[in-house]
């Protein structure tokens, strides 16, 4: 929980988790940088593969009434990529024919193609002649394929612009630099989470072993006012009990007392560099020897229930 908090942490309180340095998220910053905001502009998606599906949820997180049009040769692999839990489902549509996507891109604001096809499937001729038809609407075209699939050629097409991964490439070391300036911020916030756990295991380990020790202050307490003369019980119960409780002695000043000629600070020093069965062991051997008054007792476990906490 401390790890994902710290995480949470990094990514609201600096900046690295604002830079994008996936292909798809490079691609739709450069798209925003273009035509401003995508959320209310028709977006063309051809391609389905692992790239071209983080562009389509990228877009869809946005509320908005733009569409998105996602097209594929494999009608199977639309269908079961529909299947996911996607935001904003009303604005996909994945009805349009892989062999229309000519028609797709004249009427889209922007085209994004990532599929794996070895040549191009936008040439230059038929998407002019599709968009003499549909209209000469103002097109951003970006190619994250690998091999590129659009024919370099569409960007002498009037009102069409044509980025490659060439100019992503450009985005994502920029971006990558500005992370490495964040990183003093996020290491800051690390040691931060870094030393809140190691308090939190400190507490773990050291919690039980003082339970113990106040459940045998405790029945030598008890033991000590049985034993009590039984004329003088109620007031010397009374005396004892004002004198011993837990609460008289949880004070800076008792924990700073010295205890048989060595302070409670080094005693606990001491006993700190110790394995845990060492530390019980050890502890109670002192506690028995010297223990000589139930006072002296509770002192005693307060003073290092003083130390730990």
């Amino acid at each position: 929980m401390l790890a994902l908090n710290c995480g949470k942490r990094v990514r609201s309180e600096t900046e690295m988790g604002r830079r994008a340095v996936s292909v798809s998220s490079a691609a739709l910053e450069l798209a925003r940088s273009q035509v401003g905001a995508l959320n209310n502009l028709n977006v063309a998606v051809v391609g389905a593969g692992r790239m071209a599906q983080i562009c389509v949820k990228l877009l869809l997180s946005e509320d908005g009434t733009g569409k998105v049009n996602l097209l594929n040769r494999s009608p199977e692999r639309l269908a079961e990529f529909v299947k996911n839990n996607l935001p904003n489902l009303q604005r996909l549509n994945t009805g349009t024919s892989f062999d229309d996507r000519y028609e797709a891109a004249a009427k889209a604001d922007l085209v994004i193609v990532s599929t794996s096809a070895p040549k191009t499937i936008l040439d230059m001729e038929e998407l002019n002649a599709a968009r003499q038809k549909h209209g000469k609407k103002p097109t951003c075209i970006i190619d994250i394929s690998v091999p590129r699939n659009v024919d370099p050629a569409v960007q002498e097409i009037e009102d069409v612009s044509l980025f490659n991964s060439d100019a992503l490439a450009n985005i994502v070391t920029r971006n990558l630099e500005e992370r490495e300036a964040c990183i003093a911020g996020a290491e800051a916030i690390v040691f931060e989470g870094l030393d809140a756990f190691h308090g939190w295991q400190r507490s773990q380990l050291v919690g039980p072993t003082i339970a113990e020790l106040r459940e045998k202050i405790e029945s030598i307490r008890l033991d000590v006012a049985m034993r009590l003369p039984a004329g003088s019980f109620e007031n010397s119960r009374l005396s004892l009990e004002s004198s011993t409780s837990r609460g008289s002695f949880l004070s800076k000043t008792a924990a700073r007392q010295r205890l048989g000629g060595m302070s409670v600070g080094k005693s606990f020093k001491l006993w700190t560099t110790r394995s845990t069965s060492s530390r019980k062991k050890s502890f109670f051997q002192f506690f028995n020897e010297h223990a000589a008054s139930a006072q002296f007792c509770y002192r005693t476990v307060e003073n290092f229930v003083a130390l730990c906490t």
